[in-house]
């Protein structure tokens, strides 16, 4: 007897949904699956799917338990496949800190900016006094009083640039001092303390910077305990999972997906630059 994991993931996809007589545009909508993205699991194209390895263990996890397939031995077939197929690979991606430019004091900006105005000033001022001279006892010409006009509509633009000059620089300012803030968070050596409750069937991946610390289709009662400084946590069935952080809930429900899948970094970061070697 030919052994089920010796058939293709696909092939065993296919032949299920075919003997319960499914349709895809009615999986479709009993799983929230894309169509094409079923067609693409029954065609093992995983690369079509978006989001990468996690999106596909839970978009099969799903499809197999809707077919009355074992979803454990379906995705641990999955991840055996997807090995053997990227062996030997290394990936090119280095995490590399980021590095702030090189932040001037406020104060000489300030002190800058201020300098410059008042040198505007005076020679307004300056161009005004002369004005008066030339024209003392005598009415001013129709051109020299255009000129005038002309010079006071420049100086009037120069001075409205030169505040919103002011505003941009303090913008500026205050970005470099929020980046600051966060690079000192994300290399503070503090440790986290991270606990993970499961009350029902989902799957939990856990990174570091470098390693995966946990891949597992967990079950109800399963608790995981980490104490790390920077780590991600992807969860499928978020609403089966409460992650704490610090003792403090994390709100999986607002990094996650139409898909019930959340990703989320701590203490501070974003999913998508957040990278290791095996994810």
């Amino acid at each position: 007897m030919t052994d089920s994991k010796d058939i293709p993931i696909g092939e065993r996809l296919t032949s299920a949904r075919k003997k319960k007589r499914l349709r895809y545009k009615k999986l479709s909508s009993e799983l929230n699956i894309e169509e094409s993205y079923l067609i693409a699991l029954e065609e093992e194209n995983y690369d079509y799917i978006p989001g990468g390895e996690a999106y596909v263990k839970g978009f099969l996890r799903s499809y197999s338990k809707k077919l009355n397939l074992d979803p454990d031995e379906i995705i641990s077939q999955y991840i055996d496949s997807n090995y053997k197929i990227h062996k030997g690979k290394k990936s090119n991606y280095s995490y590399k800190k980021f590095e702030s430019p090189t932040n001037y004091p406020i104060i000489f900006t300030s002190i800058g900016i201020l300098l410059i105005i008042l040198i505007f000033i005076a020679l307004f001022q300056e161009a005004s006094k002369d004005s008066i001279e030339d024209t003392t006892g005598s009415e001013p010409s129709e051109e020299k009083k255009q000129e005038i006009e002309k010079d006071t509509q420049e100086n009037s633009v120069i001075l409205k640039q030169i505040h919103q000059n002011s505003l941009s620089l303090d913008k500026i300012e205050e970005k470099k001092i929020i980046e600051k803030k966060e690079e000192k968070i994300l290399s503070s050596t503090t440790t986290s303390t991270i606990n993970i409750e499961v009350y029902d069937d989902c799957w939990v991946e856990v990174f570091t910077k470098k390693d995966r610390l946990l891949y597992k289709l967990a079950k109800s009662g399963d608790t995981f305990n980490f104490s790390v400084e920077h780590i991600k946590i992807i969860v499928g069935n978020y609403k089966n999972v409460q992650v704490s952080f610090n003792d403090k809930i994390v709100e999986l429900g607002k990094y996650a997906n139409t898909n019930q899948v959340s990703c989320v970094v701590l203490p501070l970061g974003d999913c998508s630059e957040f990278r290791t070697t095996n994810n």
